[in-house]
């Protein structure tokens, strides 16, 4: 695997040496844009938060294979969170593990990344979940040769907590090794800067006068109208477009090679 190589290679596994049921290709997708919280926004408005919706698309996410329900009694012990799975013949599906009110997913591939390069796994991102959390994590995925979990942390005990099946739990993207290391933050005064500065200003001033052109319409123009949708379109105050500007991130979909 050269360091030119941009192919993420996600081998089929087998967990207790029993083979995984379902199709592993309608386990792992594209992270999607939509967001059932953005969905019941006032006209869908959270949607046009560009950041957001760059950062929905980000990597891909792994589902659930099995509908399931998980219930912490508050005890620290594995068997102190109660696993019921609604199907009883998959062998990947959520277990209580490490205890601490932790839930652990096998993942059903091993993964295998270019050098230098890791996989940041992490919870469906802007996923909202009540009483519990996805545990982040990084893994080396350009030599490690096993398998990794992916774990959520109860933080509610005593209420009960419902998994879907096809619901995401875990989302992988690649990310370079020692990258962010090569990076530092500097503080500076904006005025150092006159030429940005000036950027800084005009922006500022074309948001206070498109909010307030939208406060004093009473509901007759609204924010995207005033705004002139600029940042979704990837342009300046001064009218300079930014050619590889995207809304949401495009992420490949998986391709099945076995047997190929």
């Amino acid at each position: 695997m050269s360091t030119d190589d941009k192919t993420i290679t996600a081998y089929e596994q087998e967990i207790h040496h029993r083979r995984l049921t379902g199709n592993l290709v309608d386990e792992i997708r594209p992270a999607p844009l939509q967001r059932a919280w953005m969905n019941n926004t006032p006209d869908r408005y959270a949607y046009r938060c560009i950041p957001l919706g760059v950062a929905n698309t980000v990597g891909w996410e792994i589902l659930n294979p099995v509908h399931c329900d998980f219930y912490w009694n508050g005890d620290n012990k594995a068997e102190g969170v109660r696993v019921r799975r609604h199907e009883t013949k998959m062998t990947n599906s959520p277990i209580s593990h490490f205890g601490s009110g932790i839930v652990t997913w096998n993942i059903p591939f091993v993964f295998r990344t270019p050098p230098e390069v890791g996989l940041m796994v992490t919870g469906p991102v802007n996923h909202l979940k009540d009483g519990i959390m996805p545990l982040q994590g990084f893994v080396e995925t350009d030599w490690l040769p096993n398998s990794f979990t992916m774990n959520w942390i109860i933080t509610a005990p005593e209420k009960l907590i419902t998994f879907e099946k096809g619901e995401p739990f875990c989302r992988i993207f690649p990310y370079p090794r020692n990258y962010v290391e090569q990076f530092q933050i500097e503080i500076r005064n904006l005025k150092d800067d006159p030429e940005f500065g000036q950027r800084v200003t005009d922006w500022e001033v074309q948001r206070r006068e498109a909010k307030s052109k939208v406060d004093m319409s009473r509901g007759e123009v609204d924010y995207k109208e005033a705004f002139d949708s600029m940042y979704a379109k990837g342009r300046d105050v001064a009218g300079n477009v930014v050619d590889d500007h995207k809304n949401i991130t495009e992420c490949k979909e998986v391709r099945d090679a076995r047997g190929t």
